[in-house]
């Protein structure tokens, strides 16, 4: 992980919002993700700023990298992380808005913004870096038994049309398999 912050389209984002803090890092996982930090100290001015905030950097840095860089357009996480508690309502309206970039909402957040925690908040809540897969687990492949009933529904409501494609009667077959297991619930 790299801590960006002193990249210039940030600097120029940090100008019209004085009252957050923010912060770029950049994680290399199949390419670049960009992970911008905004630290709010009250959940009002995190209720009333947030769009505006994903729309300046859709404008200032989004918009600035290369066109061919695909992943990077598409791996940009915004963490709005919030001194107070965040109500579900703006929490799920934040993290649920799907305009220029991925949207993690942080609650009751009390610890200090460095290096190593956010770190651990990209591996916890972005890259999955965190968890540890352990066991010998042997999967078995499931074997597929075909329906021989069923086939023969199936078989007995298609018919091949002019095209030699084959068509369904969903209504009849449909009809057909509700008389048919109408008690088997």
């Amino acid at each position: 992980m790299k801590n960006c912050s002193d990249h210039k389209d940030l600097l120029s984002i940090q100008n019209i919002y004085q009252d957050v803090s923010i912060g770029l890092y950049q994680e290399a996982l199949l390419g670049t993700i960009n992970v911008f930090t905004l630290l709010f100290e009250n959940k009002s001015i995190l209720a009333h700023s947030w769009k505006d905030i994903y729309s300046s950097i859709a404008a200032y840095f989004q918009t600035g990298l290369p066109i061919d860089a695909e992943f990077e357009r598409w791996n940009i996480y915004l963490l709005y992380i919030c001194r107070e508690s965040v109500d579900k309502e703006l929490q799920y309206k934040i993290e649920n808005d799907r305009f220029a970039c991925r949207k993690i909402v942080l609650s009751s957040f009390t610890d200090e913004l460095e290096d190593n925690l956010v770190e651990s908040l990209i591996s916890q809540h972005i890259t999955n870096s965190d968890l540890q897969i352990t066991g010998n687990l042997k999967l078995q492949p499931l074997v597929f038994n075909k329906d021989t009933q069923l086939s023969e529904l199936v078989s007995r409501h298609k018919s091949k049309t002019a095209k030699n494609v084959y068509d369904i009667d969903t209504k009849g077959l449909l009809s057909e398999l509700e008389r048919r297991f109408n008690n088997e619930i």
